[in-house]
């Protein structure tokens, strides 16, 4: 028997079948009658006030910014932060909005962070000067 021959014959009497799941959030689908004039299956219908309220639940909802920030951290607090969102199943995302809405109502909190944050912008900025005056180096020894 052919490879063809075999993928014809699992496509017409399948050998592991998936049950059908129910969807909560859709209701089941209309049997599916196709027209005999047009050939193309028919549209279903969708309730107008299906969609106004599903966008009404939306409204309340705070709107994301569809711009992206990039954060660039020490290796190891990445790597720590990953494990801590997939431990308790968050996403960096929402956890960095959590932290933020938090010390922001507390503002000797907010205040510690900042000390924390201008410390490090300053090492990382000694590291970047460091960085760039050894590949300057390195440039000048090869160009001889």
């Amino acid at each position: 028997m052919s490879l063809l021959s075999k993928i014809r014959e699992e496509a017409q009497s399948p050998t592991f079948k998936v049950e059908p799941r129910s969807d909560v959030l859709v209701s089941p689908p209309p049997p599916i009658s196709h027209s005999a004039t047009t050939g193309a299956p028919p549209q279903p219908e969708i309730a107008q006030g299906e969609i106004s309220g599903l966008q009404q639940r939306l409204d309340q909802f705070p709107t994301i910014s569809p711009k992206k920030v990039g954060l660039r951290m020490e290796e190891q607090i990445q790597k720590d932060l990953q494990a801590y969102c997939l431990q308790h199943g968050v996403t960096p995302e929402t956890l960095m909005e959590a932290y933020w809405t938090i010390v922001q109502s507390k503002d000797g909190l907010s205040r510690q962070v900042l000390r924390e944050a201008q410390a490090r912008a300053a090492r990382r900025t000694e590291a970047g000067n460091l960085r760039s005056s050894i590949t300057k180096l390195q440039n000048l020894k090869k160009s001889k």
